[in-house]
Protein backbone atom coordinates (compact mmCIF):
# COMPACT_ATOMS: atom_id res chain seq x y z
CA UNK A 1 0.00 0.00 0.00
CA UNK A 2 1.45 3.30 -1.05
CA UNK A 3 0.56 6.96 -0.96
CA UNK A 4 -1.24 8.86 1.75
CA UNK A 5 -3.46 6.68 3.90
CA UNK A 6 -6.93 7.91 4.75
CA UNK A 7 -7.91 9.17 8.20
CA UNK A 8 -9.30 6.57 10.60
CA UNK A 9 -12.05 7.20 13.16
CA UNK A 10 -12.47 4.74 16.06
CA UNK A 11 -15.79 4.78 17.95
CA UNK A 12 -15.31 2.62 21.07
CA UNK A 13 -16.36 3.02 24.71
CA UNK A 14 -13.44 0.94 26.04
CA UNK A 15 -10.27 2.99 26.41
CA UNK A 16 -8.15 -0.19 26.53
CA UNK A 17 -9.47 -1.41 23.18
CA UNK A 18 -9.07 2.07 21.68
CA UNK A 19 -5.39 2.19 22.69
CA UNK A 20 -4.76 -1.28 21.22
CA UNK A 21 -6.50 -0.38 17.95
CA UNK A 22 -4.71 2.97 17.64
CA UNK A 23 -1.29 1.38 18.22
CA UNK A 24 -1.99 -1.42 15.73
CA UNK A 25 -3.28 0.95 13.03
CA UNK A 26 -0.21 3.15 13.41
CA UNK A 27 1.94 0.08 12.82
CA UNK A 28 0.02 -0.36 9.55
CA UNK A 29 0.95 3.20 8.57
CA UNK A 30 -2.20 5.12 9.55
CA UNK A 31 -0.86 8.23 11.30
CA UNK A 32 -4.05 10.28 11.69
CA UNK A 33 -6.22 8.10 13.97
CA UNK A 34 -9.04 9.83 15.87
CA UNK A 35 -11.08 8.24 18.67
CA UNK A 36 -14.34 8.97 20.49
CA UNK A 37 -16.53 7.07 22.94
CA UNK A 38 -20.04 7.30 21.45
CA UNK A 39 -21.93 7.49 18.17
CA UNK A 40 -23.11 11.09 18.55
CA UNK A 41 -19.57 12.38 19.00
CA UNK A 42 -18.43 10.03 16.24
CA UNK A 43 -20.82 11.60 13.70
CA UNK A 44 -19.53 15.07 14.57
CA UNK A 45 -15.87 14.03 14.33
CA UNK A 46 -16.53 12.15 11.08
CA UNK A 47 -18.08 15.27 9.59
CA UNK A 48 -15.08 17.36 10.64
CA UNK A 49 -12.63 14.81 9.13
CA UNK A 50 -14.48 14.88 5.75
CA UNK A 51 -14.49 18.69 5.73
CA UNK A 52 -10.78 18.77 6.49
CA UNK A 53 -10.10 16.41 3.57
CA UNK A 54 -12.22 18.44 1.12
CA UNK A 55 -14.41 15.48 0.15
CA UNK A 56 -17.87 16.31 -1.16
CA UNK A 57 -21.11 14.63 -0.11
CA UNK A 58 -21.37 13.22 -3.61
CA UNK A 59 -17.96 11.53 -3.31
CA UNK A 60 -19.07 9.90 -0.05
CA UNK A 61 -22.27 8.67 -1.73
CA UNK A 62 -20.24 7.34 -4.66
CA UNK A 63 -18.01 5.44 -2.26
CA UNK A 64 -21.00 3.88 -0.51
CA UNK A 65 -22.68 3.02 -3.80
CA UNK A 66 -19.43 1.41 -4.93
CA UNK A 67 -19.39 -0.87 -1.87
CA UNK A 68 -16.50 0.80 -0.03
CA UNK A 69 -17.66 -0.30 3.39
CA UNK A 70 -16.71 -3.15 5.71
CA UNK A 71 -17.41 -4.22 9.26
CA UNK A 72 -15.66 -6.36 11.83
CA UNK A 73 -17.23 -7.83 14.95
CA UNK A 74 -15.82 -8.29 18.42
CA UNK A 75 -13.70 -9.91 19.68
CA UNK A 76 -11.32 -8.05 17.40
CA UNK A 77 -8.56 -10.10 15.81
CA UNK A 78 -5.69 -8.03 14.46
CA UNK A 79 -5.22 -10.26 11.40
CA UNK A 80 -8.87 -9.73 10.42
CA UNK A 81 -8.47 -6.00 11.05
CA UNK A 82 -5.40 -5.93 8.82
CA UNK A 83 -7.33 -7.72 6.05
CA UNK A 84 -10.17 -5.20 6.33
CA UNK A 85 -7.82 -2.23 5.95
CA UNK A 86 -6.01 -3.85 3.03
CA UNK A 87 -9.38 -4.30 1.33
CA UNK A 88 -10.30 -0.70 2.09
CA UNK A 89 -7.02 0.47 0.56
CA UNK A 90 -7.85 -1.46 -2.61
CA UNK A 91 -11.31 0.16 -2.62
CA UNK A 92 -9.71 3.58 -2.20
CA UNK A 93 -7.52 3.00 -5.25
CA UNK A 94 -10.58 2.01 -7.27
CA UNK A 95 -12.73 4.93 -6.15
CA UNK A 96 -10.29 7.82 -5.83
CA UNK A 97 -7.25 7.41 -8.06
CA UNK A 98 -9.23 6.86 -11.30
CA UNK A 99 -6.37 5.89 -13.68
CA UNK A 100 -6.62 7.27 -17.19
CA UNK A 101 -7.48 4.01 -18.98
CA UNK A 102 -8.50 0.39 -18.41
CA UNK A 103 -4.98 -0.96 -18.81
CA UNK A 104 -3.57 1.41 -16.21
CA UNK A 105 -6.45 0.64 -13.85
CA UNK A 106 -5.83 -3.11 -14.11
CA UNK A 107 -2.10 -2.61 -13.53
CA UNK A 108 -2.91 -0.54 -10.42
CA UNK A 109 -5.06 -3.35 -9.02
CA UNK A 110 -2.26 -5.86 -9.58
CA UNK A 111 0.27 -3.64 -7.81
CA UNK A 112 -2.03 -3.21 -4.81
CA UNK A 113 -1.83 -6.89 -3.80
CA UNK A 114 0.75 -9.67 -3.74
CA UNK A 115 -1.42 -11.70 -6.12
CA UNK A 116 -4.87 -11.46 -7.70
CA UNK A 117 -7.09 -13.90 -9.55
CA UNK A 118 -8.59 -13.26 -12.98
CA UNK A 119 -12.07 -13.39 -11.42
CA UNK A 120 -11.22 -10.78 -8.79
CA UNK A 121 -9.53 -8.51 -11.35
CA UNK A 122 -12.66 -8.75 -13.47
CA UNK A 123 -14.88 -7.73 -10.55
CA UNK A 124 -12.60 -4.95 -9.31
CA UNK A 125 -11.97 -3.39 -12.69
CA UNK A 126 -15.39 -3.90 -14.27
CA UNK A 127 -13.67 -4.92 -17.52
CA UNK A 128 -15.26 -7.42 -19.91
CA UNK A 129 -13.52 -10.81 -19.74
CA UNK A 130 -12.35 -10.90 -23.38
CA UNK A 131 -10.85 -7.43 -23.06
CA UNK A 132 -9.31 -8.28 -19.70
CA UNK A 133 -7.60 -11.34 -21.20
CA UNK A 134 -6.15 -9.12 -23.93
CA UNK A 135 -4.83 -6.60 -21.39
CA UNK A 136 -3.29 -9.33 -19.21
CA UNK A 137 -1.58 -10.90 -22.22
CA UNK A 138 -0.11 -7.51 -23.08
CA UNK A 139 1.16 -7.03 -19.52
CA UNK A 140 2.68 -10.53 -19.56
CA UNK A 141 4.40 -9.79 -22.86
CA UNK A 142 5.84 -6.58 -21.39
CA UNK A 143 7.15 -8.53 -18.37
CA UNK A 144 5.07 -6.42 -15.98
CA UNK A 145 3.11 -9.39 -14.60
CA UNK A 146 3.39 -13.16 -14.66
CA UNK A 147 0.79 -15.89 -14.51
CA UNK A 148 0.85 -18.13 -11.44
CA UNK A 149 -1.19 -21.19 -10.41
CA UNK A 150 -4.98 -21.05 -10.41
CA UNK A 151 -6.63 -19.47 -7.36
CA UNK A 152 -9.74 -21.00 -5.79
CA UNK A 153 -11.89 -18.47 -3.93
CA UNK A 154 -15.17 -18.33 -2.02
CA UNK A 155 -17.87 -16.25 -3.64
CA UNK A 156 -21.35 -15.19 -2.52
CA UNK A 157 -24.02 -17.68 -3.62
CA UNK A 158 -26.53 -14.84 -3.83
CA UNK A 159 -24.74 -12.22 -5.98
CA UNK A 160 -21.52 -13.99 -7.03
CA UNK A 161 -19.19 -11.36 -5.54
CA UNK A 162 -15.72 -12.33 -4.33
CA UNK A 163 -15.62 -9.51 -1.78
CA UNK A 164 -16.21 -11.79 1.20
CA UNK A 165 -15.23 -11.46 4.87
CA UNK A 166 -15.05 -14.35 7.39
CA UNK A 167 -17.16 -14.07 10.54
CA UNK A 168 -16.43 -16.12 13.70
CA UNK A 169 -18.92 -16.91 16.49
CA UNK A 170 -19.83 -19.26 19.34
CA UNK A 171 -21.20 -22.54 17.92
CA UNK A 172 -23.91 -22.70 20.63
CA UNK A 173 -25.39 -19.20 21.04
CA UNK A 174 -23.93 -17.56 17.88
CA UNK A 175 -22.38 -14.76 19.94
CA UNK A 176 -19.15 -13.13 18.79
CA UNK A 177 -18.31 -12.24 22.41
CA UNK A 178 -15.72 -14.94 23.15
CA UNK A 179 -12.09 -15.06 24.28
CA UNK A 180 -9.21 -17.45 23.79
CA UNK A 181 -7.72 -19.13 26.85
CA UNK A 182 -6.51 -22.30 28.56
CA UNK A 183 -8.83 -24.88 30.15
CA UNK A 184 -7.98 -27.11 33.13
CA UNK A 185 -9.76 -30.44 33.69
CA UNK A 186 -9.60 -31.82 37.24
CA UNK A 187 -9.73 -35.62 37.00
CA UNK A 188 -11.07 -36.26 40.50
CA UNK A 189 -14.30 -34.27 40.23
CA UNK A 190 -14.50 -33.77 36.47
CA UNK A 191 -14.49 -29.97 36.60
CA UNK A 192 -13.48 -28.20 33.40
CA UNK A 193 -12.99 -24.45 33.61
CA UNK A 194 -10.58 -21.70 32.63
CA UNK A 195 -7.12 -21.62 34.16
CA UNK A 196 -7.84 -18.39 36.08
CA UNK A 197 -10.64 -20.12 38.02
CA UNK A 198 -8.09 -22.38 39.77
CA UNK A 199 -7.05 -19.93 42.46
CA UNK A 200 -3.95 -21.01 44.39
CA UNK A 201 -4.03 -24.25 42.34
CA UNK A 202 -7.35 -25.27 43.93
CA UNK A 203 -10.28 -26.63 41.95
CA UNK A 204 -13.21 -24.17 41.99
CA UNK A 205 -15.69 -27.08 42.22
CA UNK A 206 -14.31 -29.41 44.90
CA UNK A 207 -11.65 -27.05 46.32
CA UNK A 208 -9.01 -29.80 46.23
CA UNK A 209 -5.47 -28.82 45.28
CA UNK A 210 -4.18 -29.87 41.89
CA UNK A 211 -0.51 -30.82 41.92
CA UNK A 212 0.77 -33.06 39.13
CA UNK A 213 0.03 -32.49 35.46
CA UNK A 214 -1.21 -35.72 33.87
CA UNK A 215 -2.04 -37.24 37.27
CA UNK A 216 -4.33 -34.71 38.96
CA UNK A 217 -5.32 -32.69 35.94
CA UNK A 218 -4.74 -31.97 32.27
CA UNK A 219 -4.32 -28.65 30.48
CA UNK A 220 -6.05 -27.84 27.20
CA UNK A 221 -4.42 -24.91 25.42
CA UNK A 222 -5.94 -22.59 22.82
CA UNK A 223 -9.57 -23.12 23.69
CA UNK A 224 -12.28 -20.50 23.29
CA UNK A 225 -14.76 -19.51 25.99
CA UNK A 226 -18.02 -17.73 25.17
CA UNK A 227 -18.59 -14.85 27.59
CA UNK A 228 -22.34 -14.90 26.94
CA UNK A 229 -23.35 -18.57 27.32
CA UNK A 230 -20.17 -19.99 28.90
CA UNK A 231 -19.67 -22.69 26.26
CA UNK A 232 -16.11 -23.91 25.65
CA UNK A 233 -14.93 -24.97 22.21
CA UNK A 234 -11.63 -25.73 20.42
CA UNK A 235 -12.59 -23.74 17.31
CA UNK A 236 -15.20 -21.02 16.75
CA UNK A 237 -17.94 -21.56 14.20
CA UNK A 238 -17.57 -19.58 11.01
CA UNK A 239 -19.68 -18.12 8.27
CA UNK A 240 -19.12 -15.43 5.64
CA UNK A 241 -20.37 -11.91 4.97
CA UNK A 242 -20.69 -10.50 1.45
CA UNK A 243 -19.58 -6.87 1.30
CA UNK A 244 -21.48 -6.25 -1.93
CA UNK A 245 -25.00 -7.48 -1.04
CA UNK A 246 -24.72 -7.96 2.78
CA UNK A 247 -25.61 -11.65 2.45
CA UNK A 248 -24.45 -13.85 5.34
CA UNK A 249 -23.96 -17.52 4.56
CA UNK A 250 -22.29 -20.76 5.65
CA UNK A 251 -19.38 -22.28 3.77
CA UNK A 252 -21.49 -25.19 2.48
CA UNK A 253 -23.73 -22.70 0.67
CA UNK A 254 -20.86 -20.77 -0.87
CA UNK A 255 -19.95 -20.82 -4.52
CA UNK A 256 -16.34 -21.57 -5.45
CA UNK A 257 -14.59 -19.76 -8.26
CA UNK A 258 -11.41 -21.11 -9.85
CA UNK A 259 -9.48 -18.78 -12.15
CA UNK A 260 -5.85 -18.04 -13.18
CA UNK A 261 -3.72 -16.09 -10.74
CA UNK A 262 -1.38 -13.19 -11.54
CA UNK A 263 1.29 -11.22 -9.75
CA UNK A 264 3.62 -8.36 -10.65
CA UNK A 265 7.17 -9.23 -11.66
Amino acid sequence: MSGRKNDVLIIEDSMAITILLRDFLKKLGYENVEACTNGKTGIRVFSELENADSKSDEQIKDALRGGAYLYIEKPIRFENLKNVFETLEQERIILEEKPSDDLERITTHLKSASRLSFARLSEYSGTENDLLKKYLSQLEHEKIIMKISDIKEVSCHQCGSLRILPNFFCPVCKSTNFVQGKLIEHFKCGNVSVEDSYKENKCPKCHKEIKILGVDYKSMDNYYICKDCGDKFPEPAQDYFCVKCSNRFLLEKANWVLSPGYKTV
